[in-house]
């Protein structure tokens, strides 16, 4: 149900269908690639659900609902060879392929503080859509940002050409454990100050500095801020200041855990936490031994920084042999979205069948004919219904009884097909949109003229009562 939520909101940002007011944090977002051929998600076919898994069969005696057995899950510091060893013991029949695929669950969500000590999200203002943005991200790809503030804004800031900003992934502990860890990686974008919004940030937090404005008012014609370089080919011989600078999604910020991102890039990392393996990364194994410190980040040695680590792409394959590089699959997602969700859907169903190689129930279909359209008003809930075949029964006209709304009847729009309450002439007689049949079933009421059954406040089942 989450992916296919999500399915749906991307497909309604993808077409810049306005979600942002008066639908509540479910539809919050931005979508980076709106306009964009390919930005719709098509989910080919429908997920097989199976029952019957009887894994857990002794329970808590004083929370019944608790089972005994415990459970194993990988370490979220673990690299890519280690994630790798996991799967192979405790989900034998999932390949490499599989894996990069089943990661993309992080493209909706965020990590929890609390509970991970890991901050911030997956996707900047991506947690409510899915699609392949998670990889695109993962790789690399120049990638628009999204100022936090104010929420309800999708405003696409770039560098000073106006063109689609660099990005960089840096190593970062804030030595939280007693370990100095956990590590986490964190992204960031080589842009401008958010100089479109100066006007609506004023009094909030995130708020543009004095020096951030002179960024944006004292620049040369045709740019969005002061540029660093003489020109939109030329490299920024100094990534952390000046008015184009790498900056972090403050409030916002993009992160990956190790046992991700280890899959992408090669690193290692100690029994004790420690990140290792790359350029970038020496001063993890000097200051996260300490006790002083409060945050590391990559710096190559001599450096001020931060920095990107120098970290080669993950060449393991799995299973060995296979002929696919780990890195090969995470670019593959991050260029054809299709191939992802196809991939995604097949070790989702996998995940959920291991252990049982005799096989499990297949559950009904709960995809063919199903309908969930987006409700019209905001804290309404989602109908989903299976449409039914009108019945034989003759047409009927649901007219209100309301003195200042007489002939009015409730009917349905033929071009977008919402039922509203509307006139109808019923001395000529009432149009096909404004009769409706009973179904086969008897339980919802069919259009003549959509075919389709009324939904109204999140119902599309009926039964008629008689009141005296």
């Amino acid at each position: 149900m989450a992916v296919e939520f999500g399915v749906l909101v991307n497909n309604l940002k993808c077409e810049e269908v306005d979600l942002t007011e008066g639908r509540g944090t479910s539809y919050y977002g931005c979508a980076h690639h709106a306009g964009d051929p390919g930005c719709k998600v098509n989910i080919e076919r429908p997920f097989q659900f199976h029952t019957g898994r009887s894994d857990c069969t002794e329970h808590d005696a004083e929370f019944p609902y608790k089972a005994t057995k415990e459970e194993k899950h990988p370490s979220a510091q673990d690299a890519g060879r280690k994630t790798i060893e996991y799967f192979q013991t405790e989900f034998p029949d999932l390949t490499g392929r599989d894996i990069v695929a089943l990661m993309g669950a992080h493209t909706m969500g965020q990590p929890h503080i609390d509970i991970s000590q890991i901050p911030y999200q997956w996707t900047s203002k991506g947690g409510r859509m899915f699609n392949n943005d998670y990889y695109r991200n993962i790789v690399g790809e120049d990638r628009w940002f999204f100022k936090a503030e104010p929420h309800n804004q999708c405003e696409k800031i770039g560098n000073a050409f106006g063109e689609k900003p660099k990005a960089q992934w840096l190593a970062h502990t804030r030595m939280t454990s007693v370990n100095g860890g956990p590590v986490f990686w964190i992204h960031r974008n080589h842009v401008c100050p958010a100089c479109q919004l100066e006007e609506a940030l004023e009094g909030m937090p995130l708020a543009l500095m004095d020096w951030e404005k002179d960024c944006c008012h004292n620049k040369p014609e045709g740019t969005f801020c002061r540029p660093d370089r003489e020109s939109a080919d030329m490299e920024d011989d100094d990534l952390n200041t000046g008015c184009e600078r790498m900056r972090f999604i403050s409030g916002a910020d993009e992160i990956a855990i190790n046992a991700e991102m280890g899959l992408y890039k090669q690193f290692e990392v100690d029994d004790d936490g420690v990140i290792y393996g790359c350029r970038g990364l020496e001063i993890f194994n000097t200051t996260m031994r300490g006790t002083k410190a409060r945050t590391v980040w990559s710096v190559p040695p001599g450096e001020y920084g931060p920095y990107e680590p120098e970290c080669e792409k993950q060449t393991i394959q799995h299973p060995a042999g296979s002929g696919e590089p780990l890195y090969t699959i995470f670019e593959e997602f991050a260029s054809n979205q299709q191939n992802f969700v196809r991939d995604f859907i097949i070790a989702l169903e996998k995940m959920s069948a291991n252990g049982y190689p005799e096989g499990l129930t297949l559950a009904p279909d709960h995809w063919t004919d199903v309908s969930c359209p987006l409700p019209a008003e905001r804290d309404t809930p989602f109908t989903c219904y299976k449409a039914e075949a009108a019945g034989s029964g003759e047409p009927i006209i649901i007219q209100t009884n309301w003195e200042h709304a007489e002939g009015f009847v409730i009917q349905q729009d033929p071009e977008t097909g919402n039922p509203f309450m509307g006139p109808a002439d019923m001395a000529a007689g009432p149009t096909p949109h404004q009769q409706w049949v009973w179904s086969e079933s008897g339980t919802q009421l069919i259009n003549l003229g959509t075919g389709t059954p009324l939904l109204l406040d999140g119902y599309s089942s009926w039964t008629i009562e008689t009141f005296e």
